[in-house]
């Protein structure tokens, strides 16, 4: 009996130290932060900028030209691209055709940088061209490949088995997790919005969680620029596991986005939102399209600085307002850090501290925008 004691006790004892020895091969630094490999040979991902123009892929050990640990930054992600189409971090020629010299043509990356800031652009336009399917690409794990010849599934393989927030969320740890300065903005335009917010969210929750270390690695500014919100109708339901910190969904998408920008904020970070499109960002509050949904205005509004562009819009159709509000966004950026904006009571610019006294207030911009002399917020208190 003592001899079968002692070999049962051995065989646990062995089976003990191999599942030890699995799970730390899995985790390149058990105990602590979280260690990413980021495959080199992958063609999406958070791409920086240096001082000529030049982009380099995140990698474990950015050269300085390119991410000064030392600097501000500030990080974009586009949204929809139905014709896969790349995009650069310029003012867009719709905007140019639409308002002329109003806007100009500005090279936004390049004004970053000379203003002191590094530049990042999370670009994903290879796999943005099914709409309905977006949601899923950023928020969700996918369970299985579709058989068919989509740009779904061609995401499906390239994520393989994680999700575009997900891989957003690795860069930025293993990029930033020597941060000396700890100012993180990331902005977002139509669907780039869910994009930030997914990686906000995954971020703090790692930061809580102890997967990242550096508090730098979190967003403490986020603006969204007419961020695309769809009800349950065009798509916009959230079902399945979130990469990295597997929580699970199964909820309309705009619940989701309103709860994590409600925890966003409660962690601190200062949102900014600016809805151009109306009738189209903001779909919940569409009893047709989304029943029983309309109360997430005020939770939102709640929990941010709610811009409508109502004076911006009255200069293009619907066609072109959704691009305008991304430009009206990054030159009120790149303007407000070069101190070119007094009309307004805060601007994109504005730090997490100073927009903490405009959370829970709309707005509605009068003016025409770009010409900020003539631009200026009007509170809705109704």
């Amino acid at each position: 009996m003592k001899k079968k004691l002692l070999a049962i006790l051995c065989a646990v004892l062995v089976l003990s130290v191999s599942c030890a020895m699995i799970l730390t091969a899995c985790n390149k630094n058990p105990g602590g932060p979280a260690v990413y490999t980021l495959d080199p040979d992958r063609d999406f991902g958070l791409y920086w900028y240096n001082d000529e123009g030049e982009k380099m892929l995140s990698e474990a050990d950015m050269p300085v030209e390119f991410y000064d640990p030392e600097k501000p930054t500030v990080v974009y992600s586009h949204g929809w691209k139905a014709d896969l189409s790349a995009e650069e971090l310029v003012t867009q020629q719709s905007t140019i055709d639409d308002l002329g010299e109003l806007c100009g043509e500005r090279d936004y990356a390049a004004e970053l940088r000379a203003a002191g800031y590094n530049v990042g652009y999370f670009d994903w336009h290879l796999y943005a061209g099914l709409l309905e399917y977006l949601d899923d690409e950023i928020w969700t794990i996918a369970t299985e490949t579709p058989d068919d010849d989509s740009n779904y599934t061609d995401a499906i393989r390239a994520l393989n088995g994680h999700t575009f927030a997900g891989e957003f969320a690795r860069e930025i740890a293993t990029v930033m997790k020597n941060a000396v300065n700890t100012e993180l903005h990331f902005v977002g335009h139509s669907f780039g919005g869910q994009m930030v917010l997914a990686a906000a969210y995954t971020l703090a929750k790692m930061y809580d969680e102890g997967l990242v270390v550096n508090p730098g690695c979190v967003p403490d500014r986020i603006s969204l620029a007419d961020p695309y919100i769809p009800s349950e109708a065009f798509g916009g339901y959230t079902k399945g596991r979130m990469d990295i910190i597997g929580e699970s969904y199964d909820e309309p998408l705009a619940k989701v986005t309103a709860d994590v920008i409600a925890y966003l904020n409660e962690k601190g970070a200062f949102i900014d939102l600016y809805g151009a499109m109306g009738g189209v960002y903001n779909q919940y509050e569409s009893e047709i399209l989304a029943p029983g949904l309309a109360y997430l205005t005020d939770v939102i509004i709640a929990n941010t600085a709610y811009v409508t562009l109502d004076g911006l819009n009255e200069l293009g159709d619907l066609t072109t307002q959704h691009v305008n509000a991304r430009d009206y966004v990054l030159t009120n950026l790149v303007d407000g850090i070069a101190g070119n904006i007094t009309s307004l009571p805060f601007t994109v610019a504005s730090s997490a501290e100073e927009g903490r006294a405009y959370v829970g207030k709309a707005y509605t911009q009068q003016g025409p925008g770009f010409d900020w002399s003539a631009t200026s917020y009007a509170e809705v208190t109704d």
